[in-house]
């Protein structure tokens, strides 16, 4: 058998574990939005939304791109384990000592503005969790950078099982409290499985690499800046909500997300198993391979797309309740931007492969704009639907703008890159059957 053939067997098994993982995160997620749902209703659900979403914002900026480089660094055999180790451990302590005094500082405007409706305990809690937050995602960085995919996707799963299962036990007695209790069991008890592993690659060396700390800032900067717009796009439109409106209306629109992005969750698992696998590639391997990916991830993106749109509402209307039936509209609103959404994620995972992500910041950037000028316009004039239509346009620019710098970057045609390929189904085909007789 080819190393091609071997590597693209590799790829793809390792692909659909981590899709496998992904379905059952969000079984899990399902879960507890059932609970949430059904225990809490609009407005719990929509402050529970507002907790994470605090701490997933400032943990994307607060990160620095490091965990990024390290992926780079450790695939690429450019760092050591130990090394790295040693400086997320570093970046953690910093970067964590400046969020508690500025949050501590600007709590007062964080409770009357973006996070209006929060009690201010669980501001404290949320900002007690952002050193452990820090720490996983490095952690989560130095496995994927190994290529430990298995140990990876467990050490991911972990804290979706025990948010669910706390959430689970701790709602119905604890209402609001118990998610956002369930959350800290399960985010500590993810850090403490992941030092452990984390351990066993390497120990942590006793000194600050700061030369390697200034590289790792470096390549950080460079895709951090995406990896925020990115986000923020995702995210960022929760909290014109609930500024406009209110988290009633901010919980209708987190179940429509939850449930439009399922298609998204696959080109994220592909993406992941990308990252590191292009980082090891010579360029024009990498730009053909990376091609097919984008292909094969729209033709089953888009599968997904025409599903959600046939069974959407009977989703939202049996899982979460009659109470969500506004998540339907919501849903279908963002369908087609979650397409593009898709490509964006993937394109991504090929510009950091290569060392060039400062082309994904600049392949979001113009969406993120986008985002926050049409929620501004839109959301006070239509509400939430103005919300799932400014996300949707913004979904699409950032992966038309991806896809002119990637068929510049690797003069792959656009209509090469996006439109499935007969020939390549059916190759595709045969290696699931090769994985297949192999597992057997």
């Amino acid at each position: 058998m080819s190393q091609l053939l071997e590597n693209m067997i590799d790829y793809i098994k390792k692909s659909l574990t981590t899709f496998g993982n992904s379905l059952l995160r969000l079984l899990l997620v399902a879960g507890s939005n059932i609970v949430i749902a059904r225990y809490l209703g609009p407005n719990g659900k929509g402050i529970l939304s507002l907790f994470t979403g605090f701490i997933s914002i400032s943990l994307m900026i607060g990160l620095v791109g490091v965990d990024e480089a390290n992926i780079y660094f450790i695939s690429s055999k450019k760092a050591s384990h130990s090394n790295i180790f040693a400086n997320g451990i570093f970046h953690t302590g910093i970067t964590s000592c400046f969020y508690f005094l500025i949050f501590l500082l600007l709590s007062n405007w964080l409770l009357n503005n973006p996070l209006r409706g929060l009690d201010r305990e669980y501001l404290y809690i949320a900002i007690a969790l952002i050193p452990f937050y820090i720490m996983n995602q490095h952690i989560r960085g130095m496995l994927l950078g190994h290529r430990e995919v298995y140990l990876y996707n467990l050490f991911i799963i972990l804290q979706f099982l025990l948010i669910f299962l706390m959430q689970l036990i701790l709602i119905p007695a604890l209402g609001i409290l118990g998610g956002i209790l369930a959350v800290v069991i399960a985010v500590v008890s993810q850090s403490i499985f992941g030092i452990i592993q984390a351990i066993k690659l390497g120990a942590p060396v006793k000194k600050v690499d700061f030369i390697l700390l200034k590289k790792s800032y470096s390549f950080g900067i460079k895709s951090q800046l995406g990896i925020i717009f990115s986000f923020l796009n995702q995210r960022l439109d929760v909290f014109f909500v609930n500024y406009f409106l209110n988290p009633y209306e901010v919980g209708i629109y987190a179940i429509a997300t939850a449930v439009a992005e399922i298609p998204w969750h696959f080109a994220s698992s592909v993406a992941t198993v990308l990252f590191p696998w292009i980082a090891d590639m010579k360029k024009e391997e990498a730009s053909k391979f990376s091609a097919a990916v984008i292909r094969n991830t729209i033709f089953f993106g888009l599968l997904m797309v025409i599903g959600l749109f046939i069974f959407g509402r009977l989703v939202i209307t049996f899982l979460f309740g009659r109470v969500f039936a506004d998540s339907v509209l919501l849903m279908y609103f963002l369908l087609p931007g979650i397409l593009g959404l898709s490509i964006t994620r993937v394109l991504g995972g090929f510009f950091q492969g290569s060392g060039r992500p400062e082309f994904g910041t600049l392949m979001v950037t113009l969406s993120f704009i986008e985002t926050i000028v049409l929620d501004i316009l839109l959301i006070p004039a239509i509400g939430t639907k103005g919300a799932a239509i400014a996300s949707a346009i913004s979904y699409i620019t950032s992966a038309l703008v991806g896809l002119i710098i990637f068929s510049r970057m690797t003069k792959i045609s656009i209509f090469q890159t996006v439109l499935p390929q007969y020939q390549e189904i059916v190759k595709s085909m045969k290696i699931l059957k090769n994985i297949k007789r192999k597992n057997l």
